[in-house]
């Protein structure tokens, strides 16, 4: 990932943390050399530490296909079942 997409993915997630809303004029990061797995199981360990697993945010499910040009074609509810589904080598 270039260096001014991560600034920008940074920024896109701080205002998503802070506003519960997704950012205005988006320009999504193109596809990087992580999974799409890997991707939303990030944002799935975020989301569990701030709000817990009851009730999954539709917003973060709407950050992850607005920001990242690889799950656009990806549907909502795919995402949202493969949210928790932590990928076979991930550190944590």
């Amino acid at each position: 990932m270039k260096d001014e997409d991560y600034e920008r993915l940074i920024v896109y997630t701080n205002h998503l943390l802070e506003n519960e809303k997704l950012p205005e004029k988006i320009i999504p990061i193109k596809p990087i050399k992580i999974s799409n797995n890997t991707i939303t199981y990030s944002y799935y360990l975020i989301h569990k530490y701030l709000y817990g697993t009851t009730r999954i945010k539709v917003i973060f499910i709407d950050f992850l296909k607005s920001v990242f040009i690889q799950l656009t074609d990806t549907e909502k509810s795919s995402i949202k079942n493969q949210f928790s589904r932590k990928p076979k080598n991930y550190p944590i």
